[in-house]
């Protein structure tokens, strides 16, 4: 596995410019509001550098971070705040665990935001982050059982970005060997996600080569992007 790797490929890979991870994307969750709250100008200034803000990785973003997860976060504080705002320190919380190949951490993240008393309050998307998060976790991990189940409960939610994030099954070349043959409880899975749009489902002969490695099955994942699926 090659976890050290994390944060350059899959995760990155299959964002759209509007989906949950684009500032555009968080944004719109915040139109309800006059101005964007003090979470989400930090969570911004973290996971955006490109705007002149600390890098994700600089020790200074994480202590941005630590300061503000321990005043507004921890021992359950996250549970007092508004939902969306909750989703934003778990998140980055998670982002950050990656980064420091803490996997486990990472997953411990992703438990928290289904905990949150308002945690229905969010829309269709903001309900399966945790669950995408935690495919990345688990692929992570080598937790190969976990990985499919959660790909198999992405792939079967009603609004695209579900599948979207299933998805992300086609680029474990990130995760494991491009030049290792796929595990067959991962290329079965596979084979399931790209069944389930029409417009993709010539490719799921593609996945049927004999031996197809990790980085062939990319190159079948990398024909599903940027389009829309029915």
């Amino acid at each position: 596995m090659r976890g050290s790797e994390w944060g350059n490929g899959a995760l990155w890979a299959i964002e759209t410019d509007d989906g949950p991870l684009s500032r555009i994307g968080r944004l719109s969750q915040m139109a309800g509001r006059k101005r964007p709250s003090e979470i989400f100008l930090v969570w911004d200034s973290i996971v955006f550098p490109e705007t002149g803000y600390e890098s994700p990785t600089s020790e200074r973003g994480r202590q941005t971070f630590d300061q503000i997860w321990q005043s507004r976060g921890a021992d359950g504080k996250y549970k007092d705040l508004d939902p969306e705002d909750a989703g934003l320190l778990c998140s980055l919380g998670w982002k950050l665990a990656m980064e420091r190949a803490d996997y486990e951490e990472s997953l411990e993240w992703t438990r928290l935001m289904p905990l949150h008393p308002r945690f229905s309050d969010l829309d269709s998307i903001g309900k399966i982050e945790p669950m995408r998060d935690a495919f990345y976790s688990h692929a992570y991990l080598g937790d190969i059982e976990q990985l499919c189940n959660v790909t198999r409960i992405l792939c079967e939610q009603p609004q695209f970005m579900g599948w979207r994030y299933s998805s992300g099954i086609l680029f474990l070349d990130e995760v494991f060997p491009p030049d290792s043959p796929v595990d067959s409880r991962i290329l079965e899975v596979a084979k399931r996600v790209v069944g389930t749009k029409k417009r993709y489902s010539h490719l799921v002969r593609k996945l049927e080569k004999s031996g197809i490695t990790y980085g062939e099955m990319r190159e079948v994942g990398m024909k599903t992007l940027n389009r829309t699926a029915n």
